[in-house]
């Protein structure tokens, strides 16, 4: 069993053994009364756990549904687990952010580089000025990949962060944290899946390739220098994708939290 499986076995034991503590021990009756609201409340919150995890073993059918829906290839998480999968998104998204990093490194290297030489200050003013579109796609990027790396390295210990919300679903103060790491849990792992399903099915990776070599950089090399335009229209289309999904993601999550938070209300957890 995984060290993160251990979360929601302690965190359950633990209410239990408080609410049986409150409702053998307790000195009012309110008090045992109380306790042994405890005990259900634990196990209203285990429902809600165990639905998590039947989406979450069921995950890869449900992204494939999707996907397909959507008309993207799937074969890049065949016979993979989600965890298998996250994982290679991580590296895909970490990746593809140290290679735009490194393209504006170069980029802004070359243009101090031009300036030195009073000969070729109007190249490196052109080079400046003929890029800025490339400069602001690819600063979107940054921030977009690098968001998506840690998003994915979340996905990886959704079962740990459940297992959190799980236990803090009981106690009344703390429910709605509760209910918000449960929504996370359950949203997180397919935004990133479909993220990087759409990622390598348009072949972005393709543009700004993670392997370099005197071909790709000769190439990559002319575009910028015209401007580069065709590196910075991927960069947008990926761009708008991304941020169109952290909204929807994010919509999915406050209505999830805001279900399990008003079901915990319904049944007086």
């Amino acid at each position: 069993m995984n060290w993160e499986w251990y979360i929601p076995a302690i965190a359950g034991i633990v209410n239990v053994c408080y609410g049986v503590v409150m409702h053998i021990l307790g000195p009012t009756s309110s008090i045992r009364r109380r306790g042994l609201e405890h005990i259900y409340d634990t196990l209203i919150a285990f429902i809600i756990f165990s639905i998590f995890l039947i989406f979450f073993e069921n995950l890869q059918y449900f992204i494939h549904v999707l996907a397909r829906s959507l008309g993207l290839d799937t074969r890049y998480i065949d016979g993979k687990s989600t965890i298998d999968v996250l994982d290679s998104a991580s590296k895909y998204f970490l990746d593809s952010f140290n290679n735009v990093k490194n393209m504006l490194t170069t980029l802004y290297i070359v243009c101090m580089t031009l300036n030195i030489v009073p000969y070729t200050v109007p190249a490196a003013y052109y080079l400046s000025q003929s890029t800025q579109y490339l400069q602001w796609m690819a600063h979107w990027a940054l921030i977009n990949l690098y968001m998506y790396y840690v998003l994915s390295k979340i996905g990886v210990n959704c079962i740990a962060i459940s297992g959190i919300g799980f236990g803090l679903l009981v106690p009344r103060q703390t429910r709605s944290i509760g209910a918000l790491l449960t929504a996370l849990s359950i949203v997180l792992p397919a935004q990133v899946e479909m993220i990087y399903l759409w990622e390598v099915n348009n072949e972005v990776h393709i543009v700004l390739p993670h392997s370099i070599n005197i071909s790709n950089a000769l190439k990559i090399a002319r575009d910028i220098a015209l401007g580069g335009y065709e590196i910075a229209k991927a960069l947008q289309e990926q761009n708008i994708i991304m941020d169109i999904a952290s909204a929807i993601s994010g919509v999915l999550i406050f209505t999830i939290t805001k279900i399990i938070d008003e079901t915990g209300h319904y049944l007086k957890i």
